[in-house]
């Protein structure tokens, strides 16, 4: 048996974590899939690009923000969409730098947020086990970078 996830079309995310350790999450809009729910910056990765590509250029679409150092891969899984189509969401996680400004061209808010507060929000199916599971691969490679 084929794994259906395997099939299912790309999307990437990234969140960026700001020295508090309060995690970026923007409040999507009244149209597109989960209207007035909170998740991640990004998006469905284009024909031809690498997710790296794909994940620059929707967070720059999104916030304004040009992702010029480094991130890394923090947790994958497959999110099924309302009209129930497939999608193979990679979160990948970054430090903020405070050098640019971070802006809301999508979506009717943009925020940094406390993760324990992450119940107390309406977050869209799949997203809040997704960034559990990034931010616990950041810790754990904090934790390693730590100990080197």
């Amino acid at each position: 048996m084929v794994d259906s996830g395997l099939q299912a079309p790309p999307a990437v995310g990234l969140l960026l974590v700001d020295s508090r350790g309060w995690i970026l999450l923007q409040l999507r809009g009244p149209n597109g899939p989960y209207p007035d729910c909170w998740g991640t910056i990004g998006g469905e990765v284009e024909p031809g690009e690498t997710n790296e590509d794909a994940l620059g250029r929707e967070v720059l679409e999104e916030t304004g923000y040009h992702l010029s150092h480094t991130f890394s891969f923090g947790s994958e899984t497959i999110i099924v969409l309302p009209d129930g189509r497939r999608r193979r969401a990679s979160l990948f996680y970054a430090d903020y730098d405070v050098s640019q400004p971070i802006h809301c061209f999508e979506g009717r808010e943009i925020t940094f947020v406390n993760p324990a507060t992450l119940t107390d929000l309406a977050i869209y199916p799949g997203q809040r086990e997704l960034i559990d599971a990034a931010l616990a691969s950041r810790l754990d490679a904090l934790a390693r970078g730590a100990s080197e």
